[in-house]
């Protein structure tokens, strides 16, 4: 009985774990770099063009209600396509989260604890991950409700604080790039971070009341998108195109110039904090998505079997799959590419066939009513006066 109960998020805990999942690591990197001084317009036609792609999550969030992503592939493409695809969005959620976990030890690594090993740090962050999921998507509801203000409240902060470093001419000329990189970054930004929110369709669930997700999806955008904005364009002014394009870890840089008299300085230890609770949230909802997944294609009674087995697979592969920083972020490139038929191509053909069922369900309903009230008029056992 207690085990249901934690299984149950209000619509606001999932919009502040969307956030702070949408925010994720792309605070850490940076993103767009192909469209430079011109990012910041990539970033706003990738929340446009976002708003179609929510939309879509949440119709097929209404129109296969109670059910998982993995509920719904078994759903629309029989059991031995459901059973491949399955096994698809479980490995790219654990690889996802691999990769998150991989960005943020590396940012730990860089910048704070150069001589311990990126081990160390994936191993501590594998083991707060593991707690939550022990404890259910309840807790991390929790945790991101009392977090997310406090990320918001120090973006806006180290927007203010970095006045006296701003220059915006480094925003200078608009549309300076070619039209292919400004798209070519705008469809890099849908990919990483806005369509990795599919995963959520493995959360949806344990919302409490499901009539109002769409709206769930479009505030989340509407918030992450906004804070990942001010990121960006405060980096480009604060630090220029240049800078930018030869730092991994810009939003670091750009706040460690802050220096307001003798009193505020080091802002970027509370900034680091920030960071590793959005690469820890965003870790977090990757694992979950993938037991989710584990325990639709085994038939597994209760996932939290697997939570220890996924986050060390996480773990291991966030320690080992690359050599480098460099490799990591090389690899980043060619994510942008396989991700989106996960993150979109899929899901349109789920939306498709929802859609079709729906219609002959509808129809179906309309032909039986038809079939009983002629039933009812030509009743034989009705009685003639």
């Amino acid at each position: 009985m207690s085990s249901k109960r934690k299984e149950v998020i209000s619509s606001s805990q999932l919009i502040c774990i969307m956030v702070l999942f949408i925010i994720g690591s792309s605070i850490v990197t940076g993103a767009g770099k192909e469209s430079k001084q011109d990012v910041w317009i990539s970033m706003i036609a990738a929340i446009v063009t976002s708003i179609p792609i929510y939309l879509m999550y949440a119709k097929l969030v209404k129109l296969f209600p109670d059910q998982t992503i993995f509920d719904m592939l078994y759903t629309c493409f029989g059991k031995i396509g459901g059973m491949v695809l399955n096994v698809i969005f479980i490995l790219y959620p654990i690889h996802l989260g691999g990769i998150v976990m991989r960005n943020f030890t590396d940012f730990i690594q860089n910048v704070s604890f150069p001589e311990t090993p990126r081990f160390v740090a994936a191993i501590f962050i594998g083991i707060v991950c593991c707690y939550i999921l022990k404890h259910g998507p309840e807790v991390l509801g929790r945790g991101s409700f009392f977090a997310l203000p406090i990320v918001v409240f120090t973006i806006l902060a180290t927007l203010l604080l970095t006045i006296g470093q701003q220059d915006f001419q480094n925003i200078q000329p608009v549309f300076s790039q070619k039209i292919t990189d400004i798209l070519a970054s705008t469809s890099g930004l849908i990919s990483f971070p806005y369509g990795e929110v599919v995963l959520f369709m493995s959360i949806v669930p344990c919302v409490e009341k499901k009539s109002n997700i769409k709206k769930v999806y479009l505030v989340s955008l509407a918030i992450g998108g906004t804070m990942l904005l001010l990121v960006l364009v405060r980096n480009i002014v604060v630090l220029g195109t240049p800078t930018m394009g030869m730092l991994y870890f810009p939003s670091y840089t750009s706040v460690s110039v802050i220096d307001v008299g003798d009193f505020i300085s080091r802002v970027e230890v509370i900034v680091t904090q920030n960071f590793i609770i959005c690469g820890i949230t965003k870790t977090t909802v990757c694992i979950y998505a993938a037991i989710k997944g584990l325990e639709r294609l085994f038939n597994i009674k209760d996932y939290k079997v697997l939570v220890a087995p996924a986050c060390f697979a996480c773990t291991a592969l966030a320690g080992w799959s690359y050599a480098s920083t460099m490799e990591m972020f090389q690899y980043i490139e060619v994510y942008k590419y396989y991700a989106p038929p996960l993150q979109i191509g899929v899901p349109i053909i789920m939306l498709i066939i929802g859609l079709v069922k729906q219609k002959k369900a509808q129809l179906a309903e309309k032909k039986a009513q038809k079939e009983s009230e002629v039933k009812k008029e030509i009743n034989p056992n009705r009685v003639f006066g």
